[in-house]
């Protein structure tokens, strides 16, 4: 992942094609098949992943410092969906697609 320079309460980037085109990105680029793939699709595929890789390295500072100001104040935090998943089932790779934080805590 490369590094950011997000700044706190600024919108983090979302693009709507990112979804359907990071996952097969990746599995073109993790299998070695993108030289299979017409150059014109496969500088199209691997920008975008570049893209979500970058948008969830700032998705993850972000949902750190959630959980870190969360912890401070001592509310209990759950992750869930998207920031969960991406780690989870998809290795940090950048293949899973998300635009928004899902968090559980207690009704107190």
């Amino acid at each position: 992942m490369e590094s950011h320079d997000h700044r706190e309460g600024t919108p983090l980037p979302s693009d709507p094609q990112i979804s359907s085109i990071a996952l097969p990105a990746h599995y073109f680029e993790s299998t070695g098949l993108t030289s299979l793939v017409p150059h014109p699709l496969r500088r199209h595929l691997l920008g975008t992943l570049r893209a979500n890789r970058y948008k969830t390295t700032l998705y993850r500072a972000e949902a750190a410092r959630i959980v870190t100001a969360a912890a401070d104040r001592r509310l209990p935090l759950l992750a869930l969906h998207g920031i969960a998943w991406e780690s989870a089932l998809y290795g940090g790779t950048g293949a899973r697609q998300f635009s928004d934080f899902d968090f559980l805590t207690t009704p107190d």
